[in-house]
Parts: C-alpha cells; sequence; structure tokens
C-alpha cells in the first residue's frame, strides 16, 4: 500500500496513521487516540508508545492510502433502472461550465446530458453512460 507524507497539526492525525522519523524503524502506527483538556494523546505499537501534544502541535504522519475498487468503463442501464435511483445521485447537465479551457468546443458533450454518481465516480451519458430504452 503506497502511502504520503504529511506534516499536520494533532488534531488532524487519525486511527491508522503513522508517525514517521527520519529512521523508519522507529516509525509509530497510531493505535488509539486520547483526548485532555489542554492535549491529543497519540498511542501507538499497542501501547508501548505514547505521544502527548498540544491540538496545534505540528507532526509528521504517514497516512495510507484508501484502497478503492476498480472503475468500470462503462455502465449501461435501462431508463426504468435510471429513474429508479434517487434524485440526489442522478440529473441533466445544466451548469455552464466557463472555468474549464475550451469549454465551447466540448459543450455539446455535457449540457442536456443526463448524469449518474456512483461509487465516487460522475457518469456522463455518450461517454461512459448509456441508458436503454
Amino acid at each position: 500500500m503506497e502511502a504520503s507524507f504529511t506534516s499536520t497539526i494533532a488534531t488532524n492525525v487519525r486511527e491508522g496513521d503513522t508517525i514517521t522519523f527520519d529512521d523508519p524503524r522507529y516509525d509509530v502506527v497510531i493505535d488509539r487516540i486520547t483526548y485532555g483538556e489542554h492535549t491529543i494523546g497519540l498511542h501507538g505499537n499497542n501501547d508501548t508508545y505514547s505521544l502527548f501534544l498540544r491540538p496545534t502541535d505540528t507532526i509528521r504522519v504517514k497516512t495510507p492510502e484508501p484502497v478503492h475498487a476498480p472503475v468500470a468503463r462503462e455502465l449501461v442501464m435501462t431508463k426504468s433502472a435510471y429513474e429508479a435511483i434517487h434524485p440526489d445521485y442522478r440529473s441533466v447537465w445544466t451548469t455552464e461550465r466557463t472555468d474549464w479551457a475550451g469549454w465551447d468546443s466540448i459543450r455539446h458533450q455535457y449540457m442536456g446530458m443526463r448524469t449518474l454518481m456512483t461509487q465516487g465516480c460522475l457518469w456522463v451519458e455518450g461517454m461512459g453512460l448509456t441508458i436503454t430504452a
């Protein structure tokens, strides 16, 4: 699993994050977090390591990258299946995206097309989303 290093304040550290040091042998995976009146306790390595910080203290952590299932390249569904999806997740594209470079040349691919949000992916009719009769 790939990970990225970040300097963050103590209040942003989560269970599963790794406190990193110059020597990776001393890295500590956070198992538990406790909160005091003016401190945050970061506990790791099966409670053999504890570090107490003020909420605004900076610390270097390694956050695991989330694991995502592969996304399909095409989604085909019937009109009735599309309409059965809650309206919060489906719509018709009506937003003019003048902030996109070259919007005038691709506008026809988006405007008036049905859209669907599923598994963190925005599907647009004609660009991977096909709705059949």
